[in-house]
């Protein structure tokens, strides 16, 4: 029996490009991002080189590394497409944007710009629906850390701090289909912790030192088991229709006692204010 004899090049140039096929889809289909990837493009069939990575087919993706961003302006994953899940896997986001609270509780950021940790949203405007991200850090981003836009998004187990609007955000575009904030914090950005658009949830999560609230809320939302505190504003700001209970909201509009809630939602129970059970 003969067998085939290769060049020590060629053993080489097989075992880089059997690597290379490895690190661009992991054996269980998840499609894997880092910087080098970012870089090069092509991580689906819509991706440019560069920020920020397209995302434009439905699918799993999962970071294998940390995701530098050059500027304020720059966004680092663009979602455009429905059905898409973001598993940072405990890497982070990280751009250059720089937040500090004041005196007055109110927090100043530097520099801002139009760019997004992890944005979803379609060229028409109509959202992207069934978004999920979760599993890591986004810091520093000139706008938003996490913006989700669509129906029946969530975004869980995340951390975004230092972002120059608000941390983390989910906005539905129908009625009767939000967005879920679960398990998550929202630290130190320019406006709010995090937000929910109508129809939606907050559950589990703590959001301190913002500029403006803790936590917003629109419409017909719930508001469950949060911690709030330090927030330049309230803690919690909620929409008519919307309820709230068992959160601790203390220490927010500049440590004074009242308000630490805004808006006319209804105090279902449970929560702490202060040294009230109360939430005024």
């Amino acid at each position: 029996m003969r067998y085939a004899r290769f060049a020590p090049e060629q053993v080489f140039a097989a075992t880089v490009l059997s690597f290379w096929m490895t690190a661009v889809v992991a054996v269980d289909g998840v499609i894997e991002i880092n910087q080098v990837r970012v870089l090069a493009g092509g991580i689906t069939p819509a991706d440019t080189a560069g920020f920020p990575v397209t995302i434009g087919t439905s699918g799993s993706y999962r970071l294998t590394g940390n995701l530098e961003v050059p500027n304020a302006g720059s966004t680092a994953i663009q979602v455009t497409t429905s059905d898409v899940t973001i598993d940072l896997n405990g890497f982070g986001i990280f751009g250059p944007t720089v937040c500090t609270q004041q005196s007055d509780s109110s927090v100043s950021c530097a520099p801002t710009g139009n760019g997004d940790g992890i944005r979803a949203s379609s060229s028409d405007g109509s959202g992207t629906e069934n978004v999920t991200v979760r599993g890591g850090t986004i810091r520093g981003m000139g706008r938003f850390g996490v913006s989700l836009s669509g129906n029946q998004s969530r975004i869980e187990h995340m951390r975004a701090l230092s972002n120059g609007l608000s941390g983390l955000a989910v906005n539905s575009v129908s009625l009767s289909r939000g967005g879920a904030v679960l398990f998550s914090a929202g630290i130190n950005n320019a406006i709010d912790g995090i937000f929910v658009g109508s129809d939606g949830l907050a559950r589990g999560n703590v959001a301190v030192g913002n500029g403006r609230n803790g936590i917003r809320a629109n419409s017909r939302s719930a508001v469950l088991d949060n911690t709030l505190t330090r927030n330049a504003n309230t803690g919690l700001n909620v929409s008519s229709g919307s309820g709230y209970a068992n959160n601790v909201i203390s220490d927010n509009n500049g440590g004074n006692a009242n308000p630490q809630v805004s808006g006319a939602g209804v105090e279902i129970g449970g929560n702490v204010c202060g040294t009230t059970t109360i939430c005024p």
